[in-house]
């Protein structure tokens, strides 16, 4: 699968592979953050093909940090529901206040 994301380090701004192992930049210990090729992804993953695949965290594959598929180990995580709140968004004056159902996915939390 060819990368649709790769790693920046927040401090040094460096470039690293998506595939490395590294949490930190080894210069000077910054996080990596995620970087999106946003117009390749948008070439393979369209809502049309999105909505097809199974409901779970792994309908975002080309999102996710995974070089090969057979490394994906799931228990149906994912895809958890945003449920309207009825009684804190209008407290609030938020007419469209949603809160998501952690509580769906199978650790219950």
């Amino acid at each position: 699968m060819s990368s649709f994301v790769s790693l920046m380090c927040v401090k040094c701004r460096r470039d690293f592979p998506k595939s490395t192992r590294l949490l930190r930049c080894p210069d000077c210990r910054g996080l990596l953050d995620p970087q999106y090729d946003y117009d390749r992804i948008r070439s393979v993953l369209t809502w049309e093909i999105a909505r097809q695949r199974p409901r779970s965290i792994w309908r975002w594959r080309e999102l996710l940090p995974i070089e090969d598929d057979r490394c994906i180990v799931s228990l149906g995580e994912g895809d958890t529901p945003l449920v309207p709140s009825v009684h804190v968004g209008p407290a609030l004056g938020l007419s469209h206040l949603y809160i998501m159902n952690d509580g769906m996915n199978p650790t219950g939390r």
